[in-house]
């Protein structure tokens, strides 16, 4: 089984009169397996936030992030990308042909 931590690598704020408003985020999501780490990085487009959603900047923190990732869709396919890495990792990697 295949655990997954997410991390925020990054925040991207409006350069105009909403500096306090992010528009966007990178964070990477790892998996882990067997002691072995495989990652996909990701970035994030958010949608200004209504009235009631609104987080005042200096109270936001990495936990509402993720959680505005983690939607049921965003996080499953991530999660699915790095399953995908670990099978291609699957056996042992060679230089050396048969017809070499």
């Amino acid at each position: 089984m295949i655990s997954h931590t997410y991390q925020i690598l990054s925040l991207r704020k409006y350069n105009d009169t909403l500096l306090d408003i992010v528009n966007s985020f990178k964070l990477r999501i790892t998996g882990t397996k067997d002691g072995k780490s495989l990652y996909v990085d990701k970035e994030i487009l958010l949608d200004i936030p209504s009235e009631e959603s609104f987080i005042e900047y200096e109270n936001l923190n990495e936990q509402h992030l993720i959680d505005w990732f983690k939607d049921g869709v965003r996080d499953f396919l991530a999660e699915k990308e790095i399953e995908q890495k670990f099978n291609l990792n699957k056996g042992t990697e060679t230089d050396s042909f048969p017809w070499v």
